[in-house]
């Protein structure tokens, strides 16, 4: 513009000067007139066009510049586009690097499965070896029978009952022992007659006027009939998974069951806790039961076969027809193995000592406790509640995202949603959970199929969603015990809960819990039924006790009323 300006002065200025010619070569006074009028014209011309050229000028340099703040902010600006294009490369490596690495630690994980599981059936192997070599009788010891037997035959009469029917349960037959060589005319006559009560013989069985050779003859023909009568109970005993050993066990293989820990995993006796009435029925028995290492996949599909036998049972008999865990228990072994108590005692031990190894497994150290009354079944029925509650929103979420459809298939964010709004998570736990099914699914997956969400694998062992949501359930009620512990001792007065002030402060404590359930608290406390009278003042310790037997959590409890207690003192 400011050139169209300039030259649009320059026409003017070339015009005035040719009009000033025209008007001097005319010369009149009019011309002279006019010739000042365009020489002023030309002079402003002038002026304005130098005031335009040093416009023009001082534009050019402001372009000048901008052009050069320009190039810089385009020099930026490619640079930083080759940043974020570097950036790019080296995510996409990364990308591809923490694939390779999650791919690898895939396919460890499932050798190691495979290593596991391969373990297992080796130790299975070498514990079947190891029995089978128990029961085989050293060369040894058989030559220890052997004089054994000698010396007994050199003694005046006394036959060892021992001696003998090891070694002939052993050798099988006694006349290879060279009888007839090794009795003289000499040797003193046993008390034939005193055998049969030695060795749990019919009556009139050996007789002092029968010649030797025809009482041995009947004591090994006795012996054979014991033989066989011991494959027919071998066999009954098949369910043990090994064999019946023989021989006694020595101080040093004898350990107590509550002693029998995962460090202790040599120990080839348990010793009994004897037939008092104060041991469970499944334990009694005196003396020694040999430590058979049952695998603990043995003992957890028992637990599960009484838990599902024992919810029938109670099902089916109802409230009033409700057995212990411990008098279930008994009944559960007397149908799978008779009357036979020292089974039932052997099983029934083996089956305490895996349990007590595996106290770090939640549903070992559950059915451990709910055995020794510990805990109610109740806890174990609320947990059971919860992981179907769990599985419930699995479904909901796929029938909401697929317009009431069953796919079996929901995405792992409205599932985690569902979760924290019908079980009352919080950001911490949430976290956790999120980090297991990713574990299990993959963290790239959005959906995920929930049918085997809290399957058993042979080993009767579950992923790790199963396990950390079962692990929450027992760290909420640990925190809950806390914090009930905590009230029952603020309210104790004289070593007596004050009914009122506990209801009172467990409100204040867990707002969100109902009436009914504080009710239930604290008639489970006091061992008091519905329809009866709540004392005013309770045993602190007894209600202590009764209380947390049962279920104890925040919040509304699970629809079960079975808990149950015992009977304290009481104040009116």
């Amino acid at each position: 513009q400011l050139r169209a300006d300039v030259d649009k002065l320059e026409a003017e200025l070339t015009e005035a000067a040719a009009q000033l010619v025209r008007t001097a070569s005319g010369g009149s006074a009019s011309g002279n007139s006019s010739s000042v009028s365009l020489r002023n014209r030309m002079a402003s011309g002038a002026a304005a066009t130098k005031t335009k050229d040093e416009e023009i000028a001082k534009a050019e340099k402001e372009s000048a510049e901008l052009k050069k703040v320009v190039a810089d902010l385009t020099r930026k600006v490619n640079q930083q586009q080759r940043d974020l294009e570097d950036m790019a490369r080296k995510m996409e490596t990364a990308d591809g690097v923490s694939t390779q690495l999650k791919g690898a630690f895939l396919r460890n994980k499932k050798e190691l499965l495979e290593c596991r599981s391969e373990l297992l059936q080796t130790q299975d192997h070498a514990n079947e070896i190891f029995l089978q070599m128990q029961d085989m009788v050293p060369k040894s010891e058989y030559d220890r029978l052997l004089q054994q037997l000698a010396d007994a035959r050199s003694r005046s009469g006394e036959i060892s009952p021992t001696g003998l029917s090891e070694t002939g349960s052993n050798q099988g037959d006694m006349d290879g022992l060279g009888f007839d060589d090794a009795v003289s005319e000499t040797t003193p006559r046993p008390a034939w007659k005193r055998l049969p009560t030695e060795v749990s013989a019919p009556a009139g069985f050996l007789r002092n006027t029968e010649p030797t050779k025809v009482c041995v003859s009947k004591l090994v023909t006795y012996i054979k009939q014991l033989q066989e009568q011991n494959v027919a109970f071998r066999a009954q005993q098949a369910t043990l998974g090994s064999p019946v050993g023989r021989g006694g066990p020595t101080p040093d293989d004898v350990t107590d069951i509550s002693a029998v820990r995962a460090a202790q995993v040599d120990q080839k006796f348990i010793q009994c806790l004897g037939v008092g009435p104060e041991v469970p029925k499944y334990l009694r028995f005196n003396g020694r039961v040999r430590n058979r290492k049952m695998a603990k996949r043995d003992a957890e599909k028992a637990i599960r076969e009484i838990w599902h036998l024992k919810q029938s049972h109670d099902h089916a008999k109802g409230d009033s027809g409700r057995m212990s865990m411990q008098d279930f228990f008994y009944e559960f072994c007397r149908k799978k193995f008779g009357t036979f108590q020292n089974v039932i005692a052997e099983w029934s031990y083996n089956v305490l000592a895996v349990l007590e190894r595996n106290t770090h497994d939640v549903d070992c150290n559950l059915f451990l406790k709910v055995l020794h009354g510990e805990l109610t079944e109740d806890i174990y029925y609320d947990q059971v509640q919860q992981i179907k509650d769990c599985e419930e929103c699995a479904v909901e979420c796929d029938k909401k995202e697929h317009s009431g459809a069953s796919t079996g298939k929901c995405s792992k964010e409205d599932f985690l949603r569902a979760i924290r709004e019908k079980c009352g998570k919080n950001f911490e736990q949430m976290r956790e959970l999120m980090h297991a099914l990713d574990a299990v699914y993959g963290d790239k997956t959005k959906e995920f199929k929930y049918d085997r969400l809290f399957a058993e694998d042979r080993n009767y062992s579950q992923n790790e969603f199963a396990e950390e949501f079962k692990d929450q359930i027992i760290k909420e009620r640990e925190e809950h015990v806390h914090m009930l512990k905590k009230l029952i001792a603020n309210t104790t007065e004289d070593g007596h809960v004050a009914i009122a002030k506990f209801k009172k402060e467990l409100k204040r404590a867990d707002p969100n819990k109902p009436d009914k359930d504080i009710s239930t608290y604290v008639r489970r406390g006091c061992a008091v039924g519905v329809a009866g009278d709540m004392p005013e003042y309770f045993g602190a310790d007894v209600f202590e006790d009764n209380l947390l037997r049962g279920v104890c959590k925040l919040g509304s409890l699970a629809p079960i009323s079975h808990a149950s207690g015992r009977t304290g003192s009481s104040i009116s």
